[in-house]
């Protein structure tokens, strides 16, 4: 299993067949900003302030007490890896946060994520 570029619509699969898509640079970008949206999102306790409900931006901010334009920016995030659901500006969980990100769930990585972060931050000026 590996992270790639694929299109979603006709002209963006045509540039990337015809090499007009700067894969190197969009290849560089999907460690480090899925790593640090899940680790936050866990650290902050996004995905348990979501539980097995639904929220807007402004009531997750509040139950982790954060600011709602830096929430608003990490769920977004958190939709785009798909591990957030988006309706009616709602969020929720996705299948893969509920089974491996909550607390609860018998087969929970959170204390992993939260191990792996705390690496993150040890080697972040190598």
């Amino acid at each position: 299993m590996r992270l790639d570029v694929a299109g979603d619509g006709l002209m963006e699969r045509f540039g990337l067949a015809i090499g007009l898509v700067p894969t190197p640079l969009i290849h560089t970008t999907f460690g480090v900003g899925y790593a640090r949206s899940i680790v936050a999102g866990t650290r902050l306790g996004i995905f348990e302030a979501l539980g097995d409900g639904d929220a807007s931006p402004a009531e997750v901010a509040e139950r982790v007490q954060c600011s709602v334009e830096g929430t608003r920016a990490l769920v977004a995030a958190l939709v785009g890896f798909g591990l957030l659901e988006r309706r009616a500006g709602r969020y929720r969980n996705a299948k893969a946060a509920r089974k491996w990100l909550l607390e609860g769930s018998p087969q929970s990585l959170k204390d992993a994520v939260l191990f792996l972060g705390y690496c993150h931050d040890m080697v972040r000026n190598l």
